[in-house]
């Protein structure tokens, strides 16, 4: 055996016998600190602390816990209190439907005015309405005539006034929810000024305000009666405003033109066709191919005097611009046409007149418009 392996085997002797006697010493320091750690943690001193440790914990969190819910039931009922008082402070009125407020075209709301009123608290419940509902008329009651009037506003202090909200408008008809809406917005604000109010029946109003637009469908009708050029050639702006004016025709600012009557209400309109619109600002330069004339049958007060006069203007105008008159379909318009024309209005008059809303009355112009 050569030095060299002899060298190897002792060191590999040494080697094994210090892993255990290193591995002897570790296993004691564990042995120990396991003994300790028993020691420790059956001393009832150690035990008790920590029970009552968690004890008070536990306790604290349900103290806790109940204060929350003690706090937020109190908070909870003070809520509820709060509102019971803001609802007892805040007066409100409770309208009754009464069938003497039926109207075929509005739903009424009448109110008697309390005594002690407050001119300032009218004026500013009066502006408020009308400006969030530019539809609504206001009536006072006129005691010496014994008449309901309307107003524009509301200038003394009336016993009792009616507000009318329209059955229908170019928006449509009046539905059930924004009616009830409405009427409970009404009894609120209303509280401070009056004593009392009735207003139309609710479900009655609904059904008048299906078959009114069902009417309004069947009877709206405008006529219209055009002027086209012919043999290529436009009409002058300068040529059409001369005419114009020579019958009495109006310049609007928003453009074309209008025959007003004596009361300031229109009549019927002309205005550009097939082109731009007339205006003050390019009625030198305006060159067009046509002009029409519309009469709004509806709201049109005589209306077959007013197309007599339109027929008489349109045949003069045509033969003073070298055109054709035609209807919107470019049939031309004859003598036999204007008769058609005028059975169609007369046919309409009389079923508005069945109706109970004449036609040119304000009843019609506040469904139309």
């Amino acid at each position: 055996m050569s030095e060299l392996q002899l060298a190897l085997i002792i060191f590999g002797i040494v080697l094994v016998i210090a892993v255990l006697v290193f591995n002897w010493i570790q296993e004691n320091k564990y042995k120990n600190k396991k003994t300790l750690e028993s020691n420790i943690t059956d001393d009832p001193l150690f035990k008790d602390h920590r029970r009552e440790t968690d004890s008070s914990v536990d306790d604290k969190e349900m103290e806790l816990s109940s204060a929350s819910f003690e706090a937020a039931d109190e908070k909870q009922s003070l809520g509820e209190e709060r509102v019971a008082e803001t609802a007892e402070t805040i007066p409100t009125l409770s309208f009754v439907e009464s069938d003497d407020l039926y109207h075929k075209t509005e739903f009424l709301v009448e109110l008697s005015i309390t005594e002690s009123y407050d001119f300032n608290e009218i004026s500013d419940f009066t502006a408020q309405i009308l400006t969030e509902n530019p539809g609504i008329s206001l009536y006072l009651f006129d005691e010496i005539n014994d008449q309901w009037i309307e107003a524009k506003n509301i200038n003394n202090s009336p016993g009792k006034y009616r507000i009318g909200l329209p059955l229908i408008n170019k928006s449509g008809r009046l539905e059930y929810e924004p009616l009830v809406e409405y009427v409970r917005k009404m009894e609120l604000v209303t509280a401070k000024i009056a004593v009392s109010g009735i207003m139309s029946p609710i479900e009655k109003s609904l059904h008048e305000a299906v078959d009114l637009q069902e009417f309004v469908g069947e009877v709206g009708s405008i006529v219209g009666i055009n002027i086209i050029a012919n043999s290529g050639h436009l009409f002058s702006g300068v040529r059409i405003k001369a005419l114009a004016d020579s019958y009495g025709l109006e310049m609007r600012s928003q453009g074309g033109f209008v025959y007003l009557s004596a009361g300031k209400r229109v009549m019927f309109s002309m205005d550009s066709y097939g082109g731009e619109p007339i205006t003050s600002e390019n009625i030198r330069t305006l060159m067009i191919p046509g002009i029409t004339f519309l009469i709004d049958v509806p709201v049109v007060e005589n209306g077959l005097e007013v197309l007599d006069k339109v027929k008489r203007i349109v045949i003069d105008f045509s033969e003073h611009l070298n055109g054709d008159i035609v209807d919107d379909n470019r049939r031309i318009i004859d003598d036999d046409a204007f008769k058609k024309i005028r059975s169609n209005i007369s046919v309409i008059y009389e079923k508005m007149q069945l109706r109970g809303i004449p036609a040119g009355s304000q009843a019609a112009r506040r469904i139309f418009y």
